[in-house]
């Protein structure tokens, strides 16, 4: 959102655009639907999970890196989210007051990908949650949940990029919004070198 607003804004100062799985308008009333049924397991974390650092870790790990074998590769996010407390127990870094507001602007504030006209290069992922590890029983909600909203909003999103983004290059890679960068990093780090340092106009793949 941030990104689209100052490439439409201050055209000048953009000179490329790269969406790491962001070419999502939460503020699409089409996404509603969509948020309003996201499995629990990313919104709500039990009061359990909070209680020290290694319960906090461990639901991290399951609700969005159950497919990263080493846990070190995602410690600073984990670490980032909580302030740990002297009892040992964690809370959430982002006052609850702040979370609902960014949530509140992400979920009403739509973008206006016509103003972009620099290249941009827009990377998605082939799911938002892990559809392959970890709960069985998390896994079948999660897949669930992608086949019948995510699945088709993102494909709606691609479609809105290539018909509102006049210079767009689609990139799809696999692995989910949260891993994608550990489990697609050659890929990840290929594309955006190419796109980067490209002079010519990047076509859609």
């Amino acid at each position: 959102m941030v990104i689209t607003a100052m490439a439409g804004t201050h055209s000048e100062r953009v000179d490329r655009l790269v969406y790491l799985d962001g070419a999502y308008d939460w503020g699409d009333p089409a996404f509603a639907p969509v948020f309003k049924a996201v499995p629990s397991i990313f919104l709500n974390p039990p009061a359990s999970v909070m209680k020290s650092l290694d319960a906090f870790r461990a639901y991290v790990r399951a609700a969005s890196f159950p497919g990263v074998s080493d846990a070190n590769r995602f410690e600073p996010y984990v670490r980032d989210q909580v302030i740990i407390q002297a009892d040992g127990s964690v809370r959430p870094t982002m006052r609850e007051s702040a979370a609902q507001a960014l949530l509140s602007t992400l979920l009403s504030d739509r973008r206006d990908y016509t103003k972009v006209h620099s290249p941009v290069l827009a990377i998605y992922t082939e799911t938002m949650g892990d559809t392959r590890n970890g709960d069985p029983a998390v896994r079948a909600d999660v897949l669930a949940w992608e086949q019948k909203y995510m699945a088709p909003f993102r494909a709606a999103s691609i479609e809105r990029a290539r018909r509102e983004l006049s210079n767009v290059e689609i990139v799809n890679v696999p692995g989910t919004h949260m891993d994608f960068i550990f489990t697609s990093r050659e890929q990840v780090v290929a594309a955006m070198r190419r796109f980067l340092t490209d002079t010519t106009k990047p076509g859609d793949k």
